[in-house]
């Protein structure tokens, strides 16, 4: 190494390669100085991941093989159906993994009947599947509950 590559490198003025990987079996790209200083620097790492395998048919964990340094990754990835009531009564949806049978539940779907008039504050709905009711204030328009049609009128008589 020449003085002046000496002096530019020991001022943190290096002439610096192309990024490439650090050996054959690493992930590790980095650049180095060209002019033979010794120093290094690490870019990013950059695996080439194989096509992840599933461990077996009942099973959702998958692993994948880096194809340069052989690091293993693991996952899980299931294949859920589509969503489903969990019962008969229930209005709980629950989906079902086709692989591995974990079920994870994605929120409830009422079977609501109309609002009804239940008393002089409130309408009520009926679930025709877990026989849930809902009860809300009325909503008055012009003496009409916008919610059950009832009419003041009616309420008074």
């Amino acid at each position: 190494m020449s003085d002046a590559s000496e002096v530019l490198c020991a001022l943190n003025a290096h002439d610096w390669s192309e990024p490439q990987y650090e050996s054959d079996d690493s992930c590790l790209i980095v650049e180095f100085c060209k002019r033979g200083c010794g120093a290094i620097i690490e870019v990013e790492e950059k695996h080439e991941w194989n096509e992840a395998q599933y461990e077996s048919d009942k099973s959702c964990l998958q692993t994948r093989t880096c194809e340069r340094c052989k690091e293993e990754e693991e996952g899980e990835v299931h294949e859920w159906c589509d969503p489903e009531y969990e019962s008969e009564n229930s209005c709980q949806l629950v989906e079902i993994c086709k692989r591995c049978g974990d079920v994870q539940e994605t929120g409830e779907m009422h079977d609501w009947s109309d609002w009804e008039y239940a008393s002089e504050d409130e309408c009520v709905r009926h679930c025709y599947r877990c026989n849930e009711d809902e009860f809300q204030d009325h909503e008055w328009n012009n003496g009409i509950c916008e919610c059950c049609n009832t009419s003041l009128d009616e309420i008074e008589s």
